[in-house]
């Protein structure tokens, strides 16, 4: 099989692919070449403008404003509660009164009233208490889901980005080949008009160029998707000719020093299942204190006809009454323990959740460990075979002027060179993306709110 077949090809299998053959469809009102000098982008900008731009950033400040108004509300639930009341009724009869030869009047049939009531809770069991800590930690939740779906918005454009990158440096590999194979193609067919070579050499080395112009024009148009897809998470048009800068990470992957033995506890996804926990767990303290006594003052005032204490008056009369209450619920036939046996086993099924979570992060951080390793020796290694193999090239470039080579020999020389140019860049945009996966499954990426156009992320020399 010619090598060259194997060397177009997208970073590792992932979903990814999917996204940047997407962006071909934007192609026509996408990225276009513009006469325009080159710029240069970075992956902190990307995550950045990303992240800024993403409906969700807008959520953070939602759930904010509607925990400010839970909080004052359960505030306000601590207060007395006046009610404003008022009635008017007629009726057709009334109790009659009186005693053998006296006749006392009865009630008016025709009564007003309008009083004024308090309430005040004096003790509940701690469950307004409770409700703030359930608000506290929906609060906390709820922020902790916005930041996981901006690290989602965030990983979903950095992967654009270096698949960008991987199809911008096979792209330039094939065009710096084709013109290496278009300069050798141009001396054939001197030499074959001049009869020191036959048409068969030119013919095959011309397939071989189209070829690898067909390969190099595929990756550029993939590049281009990719930009297009990139240029729609941060909302500006890409140009054609921008640079991406591969980064190196390495400051902060050396701070975590043994990245197999670091704490995932901190990956967006296992501390919002971690808070939901605590919000299930906080719902069933407050479904626990439902089942307390609670205590509260009330008090009544107003006028009537008749007063609520002398209906036998046909005046209109002030009243007033105060007391304490006292309301137990002793009989709810299990309902509130069946309530609070629920929020536990739902808390419970969170915390499967959250097991399951942290082992898929450890399994995908592992490989993503083993790989960063790998791809740290085979670096110095791929150097030194592209060594090799331009010397390799340099030879038969020279024995196939001498015609003492033939050229299917020398494209194939060829081939291998650019393979194992593709080989060497490749490898450095995965060991660059391994370590960025590495940071982002441990959390240790920055965020949106840490990151800023001043943020150094250590570049590829």
């Amino acid at each position: 099989m010619n090598p060259l077949s194997e060397l177009v090809r997208p970073l590792r299998s992932r979903p990814l692919a999917v996204l940047v053959l997407a962006g071909l469809l934007l192609l026509p009102s996408g990225v276009r070449a513009q006469s325009m000098p080159p710029d240069t982008l970075r992956l902190d900008q990307v995550r950045m403008e990303s992240a800024r731009l993403d409906p969700a950033a807008s959520r953070a400040i939602l759930v904010d404003a509607a925990a400010m108004l839970e909080e004052r509300n359960l505030t306000a639930s601590r207060l007395p509660r006046l009610y404003l009341g008022g009635q008017a009724t007629w009726q057709n009869e009334g109790p009659e009164l009186g005693f053998p030869g006296v006749v006392l009047d009865g009630p008016p049939l025709e009564q007003y009233r309008a009083q004024a009531e308090v309430d005040w809770t004096l003790y509940s069991g701690g469950r307004t208490r409770r409700n703030m800590d359930v608000a506290t930690a929906r609060r906390a939740e709820q922020l902790a889901g916005v930041d996981v779906t901006t690290e989602h918005v965030m990983d979903g454009a950095s992967e654009t980005f270096y698949a960008a990158l991987s199809w911008g440096a096979q792209a330039r590999i094939l065009e710096a080949s084709a013109e290496a194979l278009a300069d050798r193609l141009d001396f054939l067919r001197v030499r074959a008009r001049n009869g020191a070579a036959t048409t068969a050499d030119a013919a095959a080395l011309e397939a071989e160029l189209i070829r690898v112009r067909q390969d190099a024009e595929r990756a550029t148009a993939l590049r281009l998707a990719a930009l297009s897809v990139l240029g729609s998470f941060i909302g500006r048009d890409l140009p054609a000719g921008i640079v991406l800068e591969i980064p190196a990470w390495t400051s902060r992957f050396e701070i975590l020093q043994d990245a197999s033995g670091a704490s995932a506890d901190q990956a967006p996804e296992l501390v919002e299942l971690r808070l939901r926990q605590e919000r299930l767990q906080a719902e069933a303290d407050v479904v626990r204190s439902m089942q307390l006594p609670q205590v509260s003052a009330f008090g009544q005032a107003g006028l009537g006809r008749p007063g609520p204490f002398n209906f036998l008056s046909s005046d209109v009369n002030s009243f007033a009454l105060v007391g304490v209450r006292l309301r137990w619920s002793i009989m709810d036939w299990g309902q509130a323990r069946r309530t609070r046996q629920m929020v536990e086993h739902q808390a419970a099924m969170v915390g499967t959740m959250a097991a399951s979570t942290e082992l898929r992060i450890r399994r995908d951080l592992a490989d993503d460990v083993a790989l960063e390793a790998h791809l740290s020796k085979r670096l110095a290694d791929d150097e030194r075979v592209v060594q090799l193999r331009e010397t390799v090239v340099e030879a038969a470039g020279k024995q196939l002027e001498e015609g003492a080579l033939l050229s299917a020999m020398y494209t194939e020389r060829m081939a291998e060179l650019t393979a194992a140019r593709v080989a060497l860049e490749t490898n450095r945009i995965e060991w660059s993306r391994a370590r960025f996966r590495i940071l982002s499954a441990l959390g240790a990426l920055p965020g949106p709110d840490t990151l800023s156009d001043s943020t150094t992320i250590e570049r590829m020399p």
